[in-house]
């Protein structure tokens, strides 16, 4: 078969890793893009149409149970991507990948009993201490733009790794007519066979 005039070799290894960067990027953008819209268009907007914080916050504390549980399988892809990208010789990026994959790990791993001990201070659809439970409330806030934040520099990373050595490739090509897509595809199969 040929794409833009280059033959494409079909190779169960390139489906792998082209299945695999898009596993992550639908992940992501549920989980992360879901995270993202909520907490700073919902809320507020609940609140707004609600005209109670608290209305909106037991909306909150409903939703942001399923942003914890989507989070699961969305880690998982993500350190699948890791994995996938061990390999790759510049050291920094992997490095800076496993270490916000690390923080989007160990956030998660505290926002579950955080969230469970907000919810039992939540009795009847009342705040049964107010103290305590926004104090509680804002280490849960701490730590989600934490994650978010560890978030955002592991999908840097990646879209680096995945990237730049598709430029490399294209460059090393001289003039041979193929396109990003075919790199990024020749490429895909080279990083299944490490």
């Amino acid at each position: 078969m040929h794409v833009f005039g280059q033959r494409f070799r079909f190779e169960s290894a390139r489906v792998s890793v082209l299945a695999l960067r898009f596993a992550t990027v639908i992940a992501l953008a549920v989980w992360f893009g879901g995270f993202t819209f909520y907490s700073t268009a919902v809320i507020a907007t609940s609140q707004e149409v609600l005209h109670s914080h608290l209305r909106a916050g037991l909306i909150t504390q409903q939703v942001t149970n399923w942003l914890n549980w989507i989070s699961l399988p969305a880690l998982a892809i993500c350190g699948g991507n890791l994995s996938a990208q061990r390999k790759d010789p510049r050291r920094l990026w992997i490095w800076l990948l496993g270490a916000a994959f690390a923080g989007m790990v160990v956030t998660q791993v505290m926002l579950f009993p955080a969230h469970r001990i907000l919810d039992a201070r939540i009795v009847e659809h009342r705040v049964a201490d107010d103290a305590a439970f926004f104090r509680l409330h804002r280490v849960y806030l701490v730590l989600a733009t934490l994650q978010w934040c560890a978030t955002v520099v592991y999908i840097w990373a990646t879209l680096v790794l995945w990237t730049d050595r598709v430029k490399e490739a294209v460059r090393s090509e001289r003039g041979s007519g193929v396109v990003l897509a075919a790199a990024e595809v020749r490429l895909a199969g080279e990083s299944a066979r490490n």
